[in-house]
């Protein structure tokens, strides 16, 4: 008589704990919400200097900025998954979470956008700018990233609530 075992296949969307797939849908919709903030205060950031970054298209092409922008923001959204599954916050309460998108953005904020952009862009490109690179507009494009991203990451990864014993007690 042959036993048959069975092994669940390993769980591919939560590598570091946090759930890939969820951080890049969440990264794609707070990257969708920045493009407008930063469109609206400074639309030079993504017709110019997001294509700038890869020596891509003709100058002011808002179309590639907007797609490149995006793209950014999907991968960064993966990132922020993996520091919810590393830092054990996945199932956290929405302050938390949300906390956490927004603590994430304004680092991706000092780090990739005051310090290396203005570096990257002088190595690669004819578009200058100062260093460190302090732009309200970029701040506050940040800023929505984070608090989108990390509502959007909350929603889907949410405890379930028990409603077992949610009813009225029999006592």
């Amino acid at each position: 008589m042959a036993t048959e075992t069975t092994q669940s296949p390993p769980e591919v969307a939560d590598p570091f704990g946090g759930d890939w797939r969820l951080g890049l849908a969440s990264g794609l919709v707070g990257g969708l919400a920045s493009g407008a903030v930063v469109s609206v205060i400074d639309p030079v950031v993504l017709r110019e200097m997001i294509p700038a970054l890869y020596g891509v298209g003709p100058p002011g092409d808002a179309v590639l900025g907007w797609v490149l922008h995006v793209l950014h923001a999907s991968v960064l959204g993966i990132a922020f998954a993996a520091v919810i599954g590393l830092t054990d916050r996945s199932g956290a309460s929405a302050r938390e979470q949300i906390g956490a998108g927004l603590m994430f953005s304004l680092g991706v904020w000092v780090v990739l956008t005051a310090l290396a952009m203005p570096l990257w862009l002088a190595v690669i490109s004819s578009v200058s700018l100062p260093f460190p690179y302090v732009s309200s507009a970029m701040l506050a494009g940040h800023a929505v990233f984070g608090v989108v991203m990390g509502t959007v990451y909350y929603a889907f990864d949410a405890p379930d609530e028990d409603t077992t014993n949610s009813g009225v007690s029999g006592d």
